[in-house]
């Protein structure tokens, strides 16, 4: 596959379809997927999974990705800073 792991969050708008859906979706089509509601946490966990080179990508509603764009805007000024 071309990534190596789906997390799935449920975005905080009664909309929303849960996580565990796209967890059990990704998981039937032979991907591996966790689910963790948190955004926050779930960019956190990834981000120190990851490696220099790997892409993340964000990706579902205008909430969710809201939430992460938020997320890494308050962490980009504390990581920059040392």
């Amino acid at each position: 596959s071309q990534f190596d792991e789906v997390i799935a969050c449920t975005p905080p708008t009664a909309r929303a379809r849960p996580a565990r859906e796209l967890v059990e979706a990704a998981g039937a089509m032979g991907c591996s997927a966790q689910e963790i509601d948190d955004v926050g946490i779930a960019l956190e966990r990834t981000l120190a999974a990851s490696a220099a080179a790997d892409q993340i990508v964000v990706t579902g509603s205008i909430y969710l990705v809201a939430d992460a764009r938020a997320w890494l805007s308050a962490m980009v000024p504390l990581q920059a800073g040392g």
